[in-house]
C-alpha cells in the first residue's frame, strides 16, 4: 500500500515538475546550437547571434571531446529542437548505466535500484531536460565509466576512460578517482593497476591530441575550474555558496543519499566538488540554483548516485552474509524500508 501511494503521488506530479522546467538562457541555447551546427556543416565553431561571445571558447577553452560528437549528431537534425532532444536523450542514458552499475554490485535485482535512483533524482531530471552545456554529459559519461572500469574487459576499460574524460577538462582528474574507486570485485588491486594504466594512456592521447589539433587559447574567460584552483592557492578560502547548502547542494543526495554514508570513499568526490563549487565567487561562471546553469554539478550528481548504489550493495552483502540468522533478516528488512 505504501509503495502504491508513493508511486501514485510521484506519477501524478512528475509531469507538472517537468512542465515547470524551462531552458536556461534561450539566447545561449540558440548560440550553442548554431555553434554545433556550423561545426557539423563547415568544420569550425562560429555563430552570428551574440557578437560578444567568444567562439573559440567553445572548443579551445573547454576541451570537451563531446562537442564534435554532439555537433555531428546535430548535423542530422533541423532546428533548435534537435539539440534539445539529443541532450535530453544522452543525459537520460545515465539511467541505463546506473542500472548496470547496480547490477554489477548487487545482481539482477540491483538494476531496478540503480535505474530508480537515477530516474527519481530531481537533479538528474533538471540536467536532462533543462541544461544543454557540454558538462551535462558528465552525468551519464562518468556512470558509464564507473561501470566499465568494474568489468574484466580491457577494451571496455579503455572506452570507459575515454568516455569519462570527454565531457570537459575537469573530468580527466575525476576519471583517475574512478580508476581507484571502481575495479572488479574479485581482484581489486590488479584491477586498480589496470585502470590507472589505461588512464595514463588515454590522458596522453586526449590531452596531447587536443593540444596538437586545437592549441589552447587564453580567450579571457574565467573558467570555473581555473577560478576555483586560483582561489584555493590564495590561502584564504571563502565559502560563498554555503548559504545555498540546503536549497541547492544537498539536493544531489535525493532520494536515497543516506545510503551513501556507507560508501564514504565514493561519496568523497561529490563532497569535494560541492566544496569547490562553493568557493567560486558570485558572477564567476557558476549558478547556485537548479533553475539556472547547473551543469557544473553534473559530476557530483554522478558520484552521489554511485555512492548510494555502493552503500546499498554493502547492505545487501551484509544481509547475505548473515542471512541464516536473525541479524541478516533485520538488515534486509531495514534495507528495503530505506
Amino acid at each position: 500500500m505504501a509503495c502504491a501511494l508513493f508511486w501514485g503521488s510521484a506519477v501524478s506530479t512528475s509531469w507538472a515538475r517537468i512542465n515547470a522546467l524551462e531552458t536556461i538562457e534561450t539566447y545561449g541555447f540558440a548560440v550553442h546550437q548554431q555553434l554545433l551546427y556550423n561545426f557539423a556543416v563547415h568544420g569550425d565553431f562560429f555563430q552570428t547571434i551574440h557578437m560578444g561571445y567568444d567562439d573559440a571558447w567553445t572548443w579551445s577553452g573547454h576541451r570537451a571531446l563531446t562537442l564534435p560528437v554532439v555537433a555531428w549528431m546535430v548535423g542530422f537534425t533541423k532546428g533548435i529542437h534537435g539539440l534539445g532532444i539529443i541532450s535530453a536523450f544522452l543525459v537520460s542514458t545515465g539511467a541505463f548505466w546506473s542500472g548496470l552499475l547496480a547490477r554489477q554490485r548487487m545482481g539482477t535485482w540491483g538494476m531496478v535500484l540503480g535505474v530508480g535512483l537515477f530516474v527519481l533524482s530531481p537533479c538528474a531530471m533538471v540536467i536532462a531536460v533543462q541544461d544543454y552545456q557540454d558538462l551535462s554529459l558528465a552525468l551519464p559519461a562518468l556512470l558509464f565509466c564507473m561501470w566499465a572500469l568494474g568489468t574484466q574487459k580491457l577494451w571496455l576499460v579503455f572506452l570507459g576512460v575515454l568516455v569519462g574524460m570527454s565531457p570537459r577538462e575537469e573530468c580527466v582528474a575525476l576519471v583517475w578517482c574512478v580508476a581507484v574507486l571502481f575495479s572488479p570485485q574479485d581482484d581489486q588491486w590488479a584491477g586498480i593497476k589496470r585502470n590507472l594504466f589505461c588512464c595514463f594512456v588515454v590522458t596522453l592521447v586526449v590531452v596531447g591530441g587536443a593540444e596538437w589539433l586545437y592549441p589552447f587559447q587564453n580567450s579571457g574567460h574565467d573558467m570555473p575550474l581555473q577560478n576555483a584552483i586560483r582561489t584555493l592557492r590564495q590561502g584564504t578560502v571563502f565559502l560563498t555558496g554555503w548559504p545555498y547548502l540546503e536549497r541547492f547542494y544537498l539536493l544531489i543526495w535525493v532520494p536515497l543519499g543516506l545510503l551513501a554514508c556507507l560508501s564514504p570513499l565514493v561519496a568523497g568526490p561529490a563532497l569535494v566538488l560541492s566544496f569547490l563549487h562553493m568557493t567560486v565567487p558570485e558572477g564567476h561562471g557558476v549558478d547556485r540554483s537548479w533553475s539556472q546553469h547547473s551543469h557544473h554539478m553534473a559530476p557530483a550528481v554522478a558520484f552521489a548516485i554511485s555512492a548510494s548504489i555502493c552503500g546499498a550493495a554493502r547492505i545487501w552483502r551484509w544481509s547475505r552474509r548473515f542471512q541464516a540468522n536473525a541479524l541478516g533478516r533485520v538488515i534486509r528488512v531495514v534495507f528495503w524500508v530505506i
